[in-house]
């Protein structure tokens, strides 16, 4: 019969055997992940797309994103660090939430902001759903006015000031609507800080921006949609600004831009 310093000895060695197949089994099950990570994000030539792999680890991390169109979401989240209590201005906002670039922040982490949409129709669910958010339906343009129009396409996250833009896409509906300036609504509300600036509002960007001092405001990050025909002027405008883009961000969205002040610690490498 063993003795129990040696019953001792023999449980402690099973021990450490079973810690080091558990270690070897979670590093087998770790290598076979990133390899099927690194063959699904594989593009022509077998080259390996980095920004896939960097969206693959942030959603490993945080979850695919809820409600934004794109990727937005999971964006947002990693640059703030998954922060609570927030600050955002939303234009360009639609639904309260299919295809929110902010619904998650509010419902989740507790944000607060503002939300702009030329369409009004928006406002009710707004006042119902999102009680953290101020809705004001504007176009937000390069100057405040009693009147713009405003053509609302069957697609409503393809309207836009510019009808030829939406004829493009099929039926609309023409109205007439206030506009206003970033800078004249932002002051209105006494809104001092930004932390998070989503724009998207279908080529009408370097208006809006035209009208917004970014500089007073300085958000901590910019989300904005770039389509081609407007993109070196938003571009321009954020150079001219002292904003860089998070090139990272641009490698794993194709449709949005993101941009911080050139100074900032929050972009750490990204």
């Amino acid at each position: 019969m063993a003795s129990p310093s040696r019953r001792r000895r023999l449980k402690l060695t099973l021990f450490a055997v079973l810690i080091a197949l558990t270690a070897c089994l979670a590093l087998t099950v770790g290598l076979m992940d990133r390899h099927f990570k690194r063959e699904h994000c594989k593009g022509p030539g077998a080259t390996v797309d980095e920004g896939c792999l960097k969206l693959n680890e942030l959603r490993t991390k945080l979850g695919s994103p809820r409600y934004s169109q794109y990727d937005e979401e999971t964006l947002v989240r990693d640059f703030f660090d998954d922060a609570r209590g927030g600050f955002f201005v939303d234009v360009g906002a639609g639904d309260y939430k299919d295809l929110s670039t902010t619904y998650f922040l509010e419902e989740q982490r507790g944000w607060r902001g503002i939300a702009i949409d030329a369409n009004p129709r928006f406002a009710a669910d707004y006042a119902r759903y999102r009680p953290g958010t101020r809705f004001f339906a504007f176009y937000v343009s390069d100057k405040t006015e009693a009147s713009h129009p405003f053509f609302v396409s069957r697609h409503w996250g393809l309207s836009a000031g510019d009808e030829e833009y939406v004829l493009e896409f099929g039926d609309y509906e023409p109205m007439e609507v206030p506009a206003i300036t970033l800078d004249d609504l932002l002051a209105r509300e006494r809104v001092t800080k930004i932390d998070f600036l989503s724009m998207d509002i279908e080529q009408g960007e370097p208006a809006a921006l035209a009208g917004f001092d970014i500089r007073r405001f300085r958000p901590e990050l910019v989300c904005i949609e770039e389509q081609p025909a407007v993109a070196s002027r938003i571009h321009a405008y954020m150079a001219a600004n002292q904003y860089v883009e998070v090139k990272l961000y641009s490698a794993i969205d194709h449709t949005n831009r993101y941009y911080a002040p050139k100074d900032s610690r929050l972009i750490r490498g990204r």
